[in-house]
């Protein structure tokens, strides 16, 4: 059975006989299989005795307890929780990976995790539970670099930019997108953590506001001004004419000093410049498919 036809019929039984409704394509089709309910006009009506077919046929088709279950009962259940409410385990609503954080160190350095040290190679992250990873991130990560694109956190080695900024050890963490590594799981492990937070979005209107939103913020990793300003000529106009009526106001307002220099240069370029523009254009290129193992070091090593 469909979680949609499930949740149409559990409504049908769990209401007082008899049940008038105006059926979707399933629920009609269903009832029509199984010579179930009646047409009033445009409606359906169900009798007592149609409720307890249906519940003998949830019963038996997806092994589920209809005095015990309702639509609502799979929210926020993972696939083997949802196991305990009926046959399917993708009954359940959940993403199968969800509050997964996606999280690496610097380039050529150790990332510090659960009293262990361990190497990773190029193009190589590791995901985590947002929910419970803060505690296990070690205290070797004074500082969080937060990277907006997907692209630029996994080419982190191949960045023509100074990371200097972030520290020795800093542990970077993708921002998130879309189903299972999300914003939010991210923004939740920067606010446990606790740790300044640096962030490297896209130099465009919508990119200084995202800065603005993290937990923690001490400064936004960028290239030198000049250097900056002379990108952004030849950068987006598009886009940042796009993004400008939504986020000019707050930033007009914004105090914090990286956010307020890099807006004065981007409302002055009127232009915006994604960050994938500092990943080494040989780089981008190369699947980077290779497998490697991780090797473990001595917690006390400093890599």
């Amino acid at each position: 059975m469909e979680k949609a036809l499930i949740d149409a019929l559990l409504r049908v039984v769990q209401q007082p006989a008899p049940v008038r409704l105006r059926p979707g394509k399933t629920l009609a089709a269903f009832a029509r299989d199984y010579n179930l309910g009646r047409a009033r006009g445009a409606q359906l009506e169900f009798s007592a005795a149609d409720q307890q077919q249906i519940r003998g046929l949830l019963q038996a088709r997806a092994g589920i307890d209809a005095d015990r279950v309702t639509p609502q009962s799979w929210l926020g259940l993972s696939r083997a929780e949802s196991l305990g409410l009926g046959a399917d385990e993708k009954f359940s609503r959940a993403p199968v990976r969800r509050d997964r954080v996606a999280v690496k160190p610097l380039p050529g350095r150790p990332l510090h995790l659960d009293g262990e040290v361990l190497r990773l190679p190029p193009r190589c992250h590791v995901e985590l539970d947002g929910r419970r990873c803060a505690g296990l991130i070690g205290p070797g990560h004074e500082r969080v670099l937060l990277i907006e694109n997907w692209e630029a956190f996994d080419a982190l080695d191949a960045l023509r930019l100074d990371l200097s900024a972030a520290g020795a050890d800093a542990l970077v963490v993708w921002r998130g997108g879309g189903e299972g590594c999300r914003s939010d799981h991210a923004l939740a492990l920067l606010a446990a953590l606790g740790r300044p937070v640096l962030a490297f979005v896209d130099y465009d209107p919508a990119g200084l506001l995202i800065a603005l939103t993290l937990p923690h913020l001490a400064g936004v990793l960028a290239p030198p001004g000049a250097e900056l300003a002379e990108r952004l000529r030849g950068g987006l106009r598009e886009r940042y004419l796009e993004q400008l009526p939504q986020c000019a106001a707050t930033l007009d307002a914004a105090v914090q000093p990286d956010v307020a220099r890099l807006w004065r240069l981007i409302r002055s370029a009127g232009r915006a410049l994604p960050q994938e523009a500092f990943i080494e254009p040989e780089h981008t290129a190369q699947a980077g498919t290779a497998q490697a193992s991780l090797p473990r070091l001595p917690a006390s090593s400093d890599g």
